[in-house]
This record gives structure tokens, sequence and C-alpha cells, in this order.
């Protein structure tokens, strides 16, 4: 969700939101698994949070969240092989949400 009044917008806050910088026009794009993670964040462990997701969502649910991230960081998040290719792309995505600086 976006921020409110006059506080500022970071990436944790517009994560539910994409805006599309190269075409100046802004659009949202709603994302249940990053409205999840945003909301419960403060309230679940990191694993928890972690493994809820991964034994909730499907793949590209998954990988949409890790394209909608990207477009808001300077980050390049890994595309992750494997067994548990979801739950670390998950991790990577707590990680950035939970990222103060």
């Amino acid at each position: 969700m976006a921020a409110t009044g006059n506080m500022a917008t970071s990436v944790s806050d517009k994560m539910c939101m994409n805006d599309d910088v190269e075409a100046n026009a802004k659009t949202a794009t709603r994302n249940e698994l990053l409205c999840f993670m945003q909301h419960n964040a403060g309230v679940l462990t990191f694993d928890h949070l972690v493994k809820l997701r991964v034994d909730f969502c499907r793949k590209e649910e998954i990988i949409a969240a890790r394209s909608i991230m990207e477009q808001f960081t300077a980050r390049r998040l890994s595309k992750r092989q494997g067994g548990d290719a979801m739950k670390a792309t998950l991790e990577d995505i707590a990680k950035l949400l939970l990222d103060q600086t």
C-alpha cells in the first residue's frame, strides 16, 4: 500500500503498487504475497514468514513477486535454482523488505 499523508513512500510501502517509470505512467499492481509479507514481517519470525509463503504460494506467484521487487530496488535478485529455489527466493525478498537502509 502507498503511504498516506506526508509520510515518505519506501520500497516496502510501495510493494503492492507498481510505478512504471519508463512509460511515465502509474499503474497499480496488487501482489498478495508481497502484501502478506509486508504486513506480517513485524509479527512473524523470518523463518516462519518464509515457510508460510513457500507452503502456500505457487512458483509463478513467487517469481512475479521477485519481478515486482526488482522494479523498486537498485539490486537484482538472484534467479535461484535447485530444490529450495523458491524458499531461497522468498528469503531474498524478505531480506529486502526488512532491510532498513
